[in-house]
Protein backbone atom coordinates (compact mmCIF):
# COMPACT_ATOMS: atom_id res chain seq x y z
CA UNK A 1 0.00 0.00 0.00
CA UNK A 2 1.48 3.67 -0.99
CA UNK A 3 2.05 6.05 1.72
CA UNK A 4 -0.44 8.70 2.22
CA UNK A 5 0.39 12.25 2.94
CA UNK A 6 -1.10 13.85 5.60
CA UNK A 7 -4.00 16.48 4.89
CA UNK A 8 -2.49 20.08 4.46
CA UNK A 9 -5.03 22.58 5.73
CA UNK A 10 -2.70 25.44 4.89
CA UNK A 11 -2.09 24.24 1.28
CA UNK A 12 -5.21 23.62 0.60
CA UNK A 13 -6.38 27.15 1.15
CA UNK A 14 -3.16 28.21 -0.62
CA UNK A 15 -4.52 26.54 -3.34
CA UNK A 16 -8.32 27.43 -3.28
CA UNK A 17 -7.23 30.94 -3.01
CA UNK A 18 -5.14 31.04 -6.16
CA UNK A 19 -7.24 29.36 -8.35
CA UNK A 20 -10.29 31.29 -7.34
CA UNK A 21 -9.58 35.02 -5.64
CA UNK A 22 -8.33 38.01 -6.62
CA UNK A 23 -6.96 40.60 -4.36
CA UNK A 24 -7.07 43.99 -5.32
CA UNK A 25 -5.78 46.85 -3.40
CA UNK A 26 -5.76 50.42 -3.58
CA UNK A 27 -3.61 53.21 -1.80
CA UNK A 28 -5.47 56.46 -0.56
CA UNK A 29 -3.78 59.11 0.35
CA UNK A 30 -4.54 60.42 4.52
CA UNK A 31 -4.44 63.91 3.45
CA UNK A 32 -6.37 64.05 0.12
CA UNK A 33 -8.24 61.10 0.08
CA UNK A 34 -9.73 61.68 4.21
CA UNK A 35 -13.30 61.98 3.26
CA UNK A 36 -13.08 58.39 1.27
CA UNK A 37 -11.21 56.73 4.11
CA UNK A 38 -13.64 57.83 6.54
CA UNK A 39 -16.59 56.30 4.86
CA UNK A 40 -15.02 53.69 4.20
CA UNK A 41 -14.55 52.87 7.66
CA UNK A 42 -17.98 53.19 8.95
CA UNK A 43 -19.05 50.43 6.74
CA UNK A 44 -19.19 47.32 8.06
CA UNK A 45 -18.60 44.70 5.21
CA UNK A 46 -16.01 46.98 2.97
CA UNK A 47 -15.57 43.97 0.30
CA UNK A 48 -19.77 43.73 0.38
CA UNK A 49 -19.67 47.86 -0.02
CA UNK A 50 -17.62 48.60 -2.36
CA UNK A 51 -18.96 45.30 -4.86
CA UNK A 52 -22.28 46.53 -4.55
CA UNK A 53 -20.95 49.81 -5.92
CA UNK A 54 -19.04 48.65 -8.87
CA UNK A 55 -22.21 46.21 -9.91
CA UNK A 56 -24.55 49.83 -9.56
CA UNK A 57 -21.63 51.48 -11.77
CA UNK A 58 -21.71 48.28 -14.46
CA UNK A 59 -25.28 48.14 -14.44
CA UNK A 60 -25.87 52.10 -14.91
CA UNK A 61 -23.61 51.75 -17.77
CA UNK A 62 -24.86 48.73 -19.33
CA UNK A 63 -28.52 50.52 -19.17
CA UNK A 64 -26.89 54.21 -20.18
Amino acid sequence: MADKKPFDQAEYIKAYQQAFRTRVSVILNRKYDADIIEHLERQPKKSEYIKKLIRADMTRKDNG
